[in-house]
């Protein structure tokens, strides 16, 4: 029993005081602003409590920025989890998953939904926003930009440590060197400045989490690849993209699977192929997809070289757009071959 209770209980057992009196009014109003302080430290306590966000595991520079944002300019404080694919999100702000307002989509980053829901302006930020919504969502045209030297920096990093294994701590620092360089309007980025942003001192990093290992996905050339369909191999071709971006462009005949659906899909699809092509835009979704498949057993799955349906156009083959005939643009791959140079 504590002070306070002790003292009412020794007030109470006064003349004047015993159960059935009223008490009087300073005893009365004691009573209500030691109740009141209790209620304001258990508001206060409930404020300070940390944030949590919760999103799934991926290869994508949009997720990585977007948790890099979270942690640096929403709420360094917050926990961020970041769980399988597949696995359920409960108990927290979801982001860069499909079931959040802070996904990406046709036109939009996971990245850029974040700074429009917080409302953050900042210049290097804007900078990084449209370097990312590059990287994700432009299909072709950014050879040379500064989106370009950003997304092979980041492959680079993911070279170094093997693309499931690169230290979260690494990518945070990749966005903070990043981003520092950004703030410098006048800089272009470059490859002498991207080195400093792929280095991370990975020995203040923990013992990684992930032990399960990879199943190994193969890269194919893209001329290779139309040798195969020319030669009468059965290439099925497998978009890891959302529905609304397969709609607007997507290479003939290809198949919608998203990496959440690689679990519960039908295999048998898959059981006359010679070779399975996994793609998003830049193939970093496609290459999570074709290491889920290899995983549930499925054989030859590759993915392209140069990287995805960007890599795809960039060589001038046939895709599928609204209004296309899908037969028609399937014949013409069955002859397409790369221009003299190409490749």
């Amino acid at each position: 029993m504590n002070t306070t209770q002790n003292f009412f209980r020794r007030r109470l057992q006064q003349p004047g005081l015993q159960k059935g009196r009223v008490l009087p009014k300073a005893y009365r109003a004691l009573l209500t602003l030691l109740l009141t302080l209790t209620l304001l430290a258990c508001i206060k306590s409930l404020a300070e409590e940390r944030q949590r966000f919760i999103t799934r595991d991926g290869l994508e520079p949009d997720r990585w920025a977007s948790v890099w944002l979270v942690k640096t300019f929403i709420d360094s404080d917050a926990e961020v989890l970041i769980y399988p694919q597949g696995a359920s999100l409960r108990g927290g702000i979801r982001f860069a998953v499909p079931e959040s307002p802070y996904r990406r989509g046709k036109n939009t980053t996971a990245f850029a939904s974040l700074m429009q829901g917080y409302d953050i302006a900042d210049p290097g930020l804007e900078r990084m926003r449209q370097i990312i919504h590059a990287i994700e969502t432009l299909s072709w045209g950014i050879s040379g930009t500064e989106a370009d030297a950003v997304e092979q920096a980041f492959r680079r990093l993911q070279e170094r440590y093997g693309r499931y294994d690169v230290p979260v701590t690494c990518y945070m620092d990749f966005f903070n060197r990043l981003y520092r360089h950004l703030q410098r309007v006048d800089q272009d980025l470059n490859t002498r400045v991207l080195a400093h942003v792929t280095s991370c001192d990975d020995s203040v990093v923990v013992a990684d989490v992930r032990h399960e290992r990879a199943a190994w996905v193969s890269l194919i050339p893209i001329e290779q690849l139309l040798e195969k369909i020319r030669a009468g191999k059965n290439v099925v071709f497998v978009d890891a993209r959302e529905e609304a971006e397969f709609h607007e462009v997507h290479i003939p005949g290809a198949i919608r699977l998203q990496l959440r659906d690689v679990a519960s899909a039908d295999l048998k699809i898959f059981a006359e192929a010679d070779h399975v092509i996994s793609y998003c835009i830049k193939d970093f979704r496609g290459y999570e997809v074709a290491r889920a498949l290899a995983e549930r057993g499925v054989k030859n799955v590759s993915t392209m070289k140069p990287h995805g349906l960007s890599g795809w156009k960039s060589l001038g083959l046939p895709v599928v757009m609204p209004g296309d005939d899908e037969t028609q643009k399937q014949q013409q791959l069955l002859h397409s071959r790369l221009a003299s140079g190409a490749g």
